[in-house]
């Protein structure tokens, strides 16, 4: 099937006979009974088993009693296998059929039903199993010698009722010398068949059912199934247990319309021959194939004729049965459909095909509670029966082969040093199981188990499993941005079971078959990987490209206003170099300087950087060096005033801005800019001849960063010189600092001047005293 997009390839698996009681009233067998009042509070097993621990599964094994014995049946607990010190058991009812208390002195089968409570507190259950009461054996040994008296018991006829209500203990070897003999002479009378019908050997029978293993049951073109074709064929009146050997039946199946390429399909059922069940040992059953063809199918159904007669020609009430019925898991386990499951790949496995078939045929019969499912059948069919039929209701409900992932598309995290997926739920039932190929580097962490893969395995998880992928953080570098697998179940058959009520007086018919999953039916995952994408900043100076920053750090931002940092990118290199890798959210994200370099001023603007997923993008950002403004005043003293007093007169002085200064500006140190060039060594002019204005002052911009020399070259006029020498540092002032401004002032004391005055007489010129000047 694998590779063939809707190719169907499951076949029709059985049709199998089931018993109905002749009191039986028709309508018990026309729709699913309602469930039992206690299953609210204590349902099936199958349903809660998940929830429970194995010491907490309570088994049951039919139990054969005699008439008149002290069982008690609400205390004696033979055949069930129960841990006292994890669940506690109680009894509830057991009746037959009709109904009726367990009576321990009437023969009859009872159904028991009890409770079961684990002392945990998990879910509480219930189980069932048969309680038989026989009649004892030297009494049925004392009437079938009243009987046969005379013959030895020769000529005891093999459909002798208290044979069939009261079947042998299940004990093969104790009963098969007994019952075979006997059951050989049946071959005739049992069958029913007309005089001359031709009954097959058993290797025919084998070779049949093995032909319909790979039988297709889904029409391609209409979409028409063979359980929907049977179903039609019913609402049809089409009496296909009424056909005879070779005949054939011809009628219109209607197809979805939501499928089909044309409205109906032309529907041939014919029946073949007959087979004898008494070849194999267990009984004088006799079986004939149904040949069903639609479409481009043609599927096998084998129905299994017990002692009733078979339906006459009418229209009869088809039912199909829910998947967890005890019938439908019968018919399931009883089959290849179960897989490892199936009950004959753990016992008898030397069965043939055809003894594997007809006992799955009578443990299907003894599911659907008939009390003469064994009706001419041995101990050793019955035995191998009830084998099969407890072994299929402890077993899980028969898988849905629906199934999904909680998040079938999912994309991956960064988590440390890896990325990671979400947890995903495998949603499927617990038997079914998918492979996932894993691609390189890839590996599954299975959270229901623990249990890690190793990368790029194939890893099989089943229904139910709680898991997430991780990866290197450099997968779509590695390998790929992507990983997608479209994986297929390993239960490619989806199962139903239909059963056809025929009477009270004639056999009910059970139809079990398989009907292949189509592609739709196949679980998709996807995961995207991060991927990854580098950003380059190169620093240079913005006046020499060449010229390579150390030092500066940038920040890289999701909003073209920089207000969401995605990360900070370590700080240049010497080479003007920093390098961040990034995930890769958007296509586009934005570079700004968090941090200018020693001796520059910082970058406000953003830059658009586009990212490429597994490579480099890089992006100059030039900065500006802070340069610095040095200011130089010249100061000196002039008269302002006089103030006379009785002691004479006081000149006043203020100290003012002077124009006409002149000034050099020497290298103090040796000058470099701040990428490390240098400009002037110590002692180098600057500049030269800088000149106060009429304010006093002269300004010198743009210097690099530095300790300069200011000497006075001339003072202004009536000033004196000195030839004063002063020393100024221009030091950052930080990365937000446009320009550095320094000053230095001179300060010139006025020219002073010292007057003798000498006060002599006009006419001898001789020197006078007393005389005040002011």
């Amino acid at each position: 099937m694998k590779g063939k997009g809707k190719r169907i390839l499951s076949g029709l698996l059985s049709l199998l006979t089931i018993l109905t009681s002749v009191v039986q009233p028709v309508v018990t067998y026309a729709a699913e009974p309602e469930p039992a009042g206690y299953e609210a509070q204590y349902p099936a097993m199958e349903t809660v088993r998940e929830y429970l621990d194995a010491e907490e599964v309570v088994t049951a094994e039919d139990y054969e009693v005699e008439t008149g014995s002290s069982f008690d049946v609400e205390s004696d607990f033979s055949g069930l296998e129960i841990h006292d010190e994890k669940v506690r058991v109680t009894f509830h009812e057991a009746k037959n059929e009709a109904g009726q208390d367990y009576d321990g002195n009437h023969a009859d089968t009872y159904r028991a039903v009890y409770f079961v409570e684990p002392l945990s507190g998990h879910p509480s259950y219930h189980i069932c199993r048969n309680i038989i009461v026989k009649k004892p054996v030297a009494e049925k040994q004392a009437e079938s010698h009243a009987d046969g008296s005379g013959t030895g018991g020769e000529s005891e006829e093999p459909d002798s009722e208290d044979e069939d209500a009261d079947p042998q203990p299940q004990t093969e070897t104790a009963t098969e010398a007994v019952t075979e003999p006997v059951e050989e002479t049946m071959e005739e009378t049992e069958t029913g068949l007309p005089e001359g019908t031709e009954v097959l050997p058993e290797d025919a029978l084998d070779a049949a059912l093995e032909e319909t293993e790979d039988q297709k049951t889904v029409d391609e073109e209409s979409g028409l199934t063979l359980g929907e074709v049977l179903l039609q064929a019913e609402d049809q009146g089409i009496d296909i247990q009424g056909l005879e050997n070779g005949e054939s039946v011809t009628f219109t199946a209607q197809a979805p319309m939501a499928q089909a390429a044309r409205a109906s399909q032309s529907v041939t059922i014919t029946q073949g021959s007959y087979y004898y069940y008494a070849d194999y040992g267990l009984g004088s059953y006799v079986t004939a194939p149904f040949t069903v063809s639609f479409g481009n199918v043609t599927a096998t159904a084998y129905c299994i004729q017990p002692s009733k007669p078979g339906p006459g020609s009418g229209t009869y009430q088809i039912t199909k049965l829910e998947g967890n019925r005890e019938l439908a898991k019968v018919c399931y386990y009883g089959t290849e459909a179960a897989g490892s499951a199936y009950f004959f790949n753990h016992y008898h496995t030397d069965f043939s095909a055809g003894k594997r078939f007809i006992v799955t045929h009578l443990a299907a019969s003894y599911a659907n509670g008939s009390e003469d499912a064994f009706y001419g059948t041995n101990s050793t069919g019955e035995a191998l029966a009830k084998e099969l039929y407890n072994y299929a209701v402890s077993q899980p409900d028969i898988p849905d082969v629906e199934m999904s992932f909680s998040n079938a598309n999912v994309s991956a995290y960064v988590d440390g040093e890896q990325q990671r997926t979400e947890e995903i739920t495998f949603k499927a039932s617990s038997q079914q199981t998918i492979t996932l190929d894993l691609p390189d580097g890839v590996k599954l962490h299975n959270v229901s188990t623990g249990k890690v893969s190793a990368a790029g395995a194939n890893v099989t998880i089943s229904g139910g499993t709680r898991f997430y992928l991780t990866a290197p953080l450099t997968q779509t570098k590695d390998v790929s941005g992507s990983w997608s697998a479209k994986m297929q179940g390993s239960i490619t058959k989806d199962y139903s079971a239909y059963k056809i009520t025929t009477g009270s007086d004639t056999q009910d018919l059970a139809l079990v078959f398989g009907e292949g999953v189509e592609d739709e039916k196949y679980v998709s995952l996807s995961v995207k990987w991060i991927e990854l994408a580098k950003v380059e900043v190169i620093k240079v100076d913005s006046k020499h490209s060449d010229a390579k920053l150390a030092g500066a750090v940038f920040g890289i931002y999701s909003d073209k206003d920089c207000t969401k940092l995605i990360t900070q990118m370590p700080a240049t290199d010497q080479n003007g170099s920093s390098v961040a890798e990034i995930i890769k959210t958007q296509n586009t994200v934005y570079l700004k300087e968090i941090t200018a370099p020693t001796g520059y001023r910082l970058n406000t603007s953003s830059y658009n950087v586009n990212l490429v997923a597994n490579q480099t993008t890089s992006v100059t950002v030039p900065d500006q060096e802070q340069l610095g403004e040095l200011t130089i005043y010249k100061e000196g003293e002039v008269l302002a005033g006089a103030d006379i007093t009785d002691d004479g007169v006081t000149f006043r002085y203020e100290s003012r801005r002077q124009k006409g200064a002149v000034y050099n500006v020497y290298a103090g140190v040796d000058i470099v800019t701040a990428y490390g060039a240098k400009v002037y060594s110590k002692g180098d002019l600057v500049k030269a001849n800088l000149t106060t204005d009429s304010d006093g002052a002269t300004v010198l911009k743009n210097l690099h960063l530095g300790t300069y020399v200011i000497k006075e070259v001339q003072a202004p006029e009536n000033f004196y010189n000195a030839g004063e020498e002063k020393t100024v540092t221009l030091s950052y002032a930080g990365q937000n600092v446009e320009t550095v401004f320094s000053e230095s002032t001179f300060h010139n004391d006025r020219q002073k001047a010292e007057v003798s005055v000498l006060k002599k007489d006009k006419d001898t010129l001789n020197p006078l005293d007393g005389g005040v000047f002011g």
